[in-house]
């Protein structure tokens, strides 16, 4: 688990992406994340005039079987944003959540 005293500077940090996809592996009714280029989870910053922006996350999940999706969905967004404030500084503005598909059980990642 991430320290929960680190602050990040670079939202594409290899620990900052694995504490956040651990948060959202985490959460109750998500399987895991969906593979494929951006590994579940697509962070694109927007730059507003006059401000320094924020950052829109797009999250691939693959759902439990059972799982009431509307509050996964809400969950999800509420895990992502606290915990980019909590180990950052970066402003979340908008929160996708794409469900990629429904499975039985919970993914096992290989860590090795």
């Amino acid at each position: 688990m991430t320290d929960v005293n680190v602050k990040y500077n670079d939202i594409y940090d290899v620990k900052f992406l694995k504490g956040l996809s651990d948060a959202i592996r985490s959460l109750k009714g998500v399987a895991g994340l969906s593979k494929g280029p951006s590994n579940g989870i697509k962070i694109t910053r927007f730059a507003n005039r006059g401000t320094d922006g924020g950052y829109e996350f797009d999250v691939y999940v693959i759902a439990l079987y059972g799982a009431r999706i509307p509050q996964v969905a809400w969950e999800l967004q509420n895990v992502i944003k606290s915990y980019v404030t909590k180990h950052s500084d970066f402003e979340v503005l908008k929160v996708n959540v794409y469900v990629q598909g429904v499975s039985f059980e919970k993914r096992v990642i290989d860590e090795s």
